[in-house]
């Protein structure tokens, strides 16, 4: 059966979701505080099998959906389970209750899972690892800014955007602990430190040489290593789409 999320459910979506993706309860609780309600699950009797969330996205006057966390307990895996629930979803833009459907493979080989399901690649990047050159100071300057100036910013930037709502991006925000930054008054990027390096979920430079803004960003955050998302018309898929004609749309803040 597939069904909604309810709080009962709660103990068992930790056990799944740990099984697939070995995160710590309090990560999960993290996200569940904020996306619970978007939760969708798939049992048998009293055992849930599976789950996934759909998220609200807007592009222009489109409404669609991100598809987060698609998870099989490993005793049902090869029993179409994962098919099962995106083809809920899909069904949803087939019928035109939503326009289209947006999701990050979590690794490389799942861009063929997708595809067999009538995902299409899109939204181009260049993923790059950057160790602190040393460089003079590039005078540029950091300033974190709220969820509604990020979305200000990105609407702005990209001309057929895949985006966030701002009570999503707060959401977002809130969970890293404030993650957005405006690079003098032209880049913006979402940015969090971790132990040995900072994550750099997208970087928009937009007439700021990249290599200076990525060495401001090590000293802000004091760390020698960055690991950065860019667009790059010229770079590898980075989400896929459904259907075909919405791989046009540009996404790239996925829920890590």
């Amino acid at each position: 059966m597939i069904c909604a999320y309810k709080e009962k459910d709660y103990k068992d979506v930790v056990a799944l979701w740990q099984e697939a993706f070995g995160d710590t309860e309090e990560d999960i609780a993290a996200c569940m505080r904020h996306f619970a309600p978007y939760l969708t699950l798939y049992t048998e009797g009293d055992a849930l099998l599976g789950m996934f969330m759909r998220m609200p996205l807007y592009a222009g006057d489109q409404k669609g959906e991100y598809i987060y966390a698609v998870a099989t307990a490993k005793a049902a895996q090869g029993c179409g389970i994962a098919t099962k629930l995106l083809d809920v979803a899909k069904a949803d833009v087939d019928s035109g209750k939503i326009d289209f459907l947006a999701l990050v493979p979590a690794k490389p080989s799942l861009f063929d899972f997708y595809e067999k399901r009538s995902f299409i690649k899109g939204s181009l990047v260049t993923k790059i690892n950057y160790a602190k050159q040393g460089r003079e100071k590039s005078g540029i300057s950091l300033k974190r800014i709220t969820a509604q100036e990020m979305y200000i910013k990105r609407s702005a930037y990209f001309q057929t955007l895949a985006a966030w709502d701002t009570q999503m991006l707060s959401a977002i925000d809130e969970i890293y602990g404030g993650c957005f930054y405006a690079l003098e008054d032209k880049g913006f990027c979402l940015a969090y430190p971790t132990a040995d390096k900072v994550i750099v979920s997208e970087l928009c430079v937009n007439g700021i040489e990249k290599e200076a803004a990525l060495e401001a960003l090590c000293a802000y955050f004091g760390k020698d290593k960055i690991e950065a998302v860019l667009p790059d018309a010229n770079g590898e898929a980075f989400a896929m789409f459904y259907p075909a004609e919405a791989a046009k749309l540009y996404f790239n803040i996925a829920i890590n």
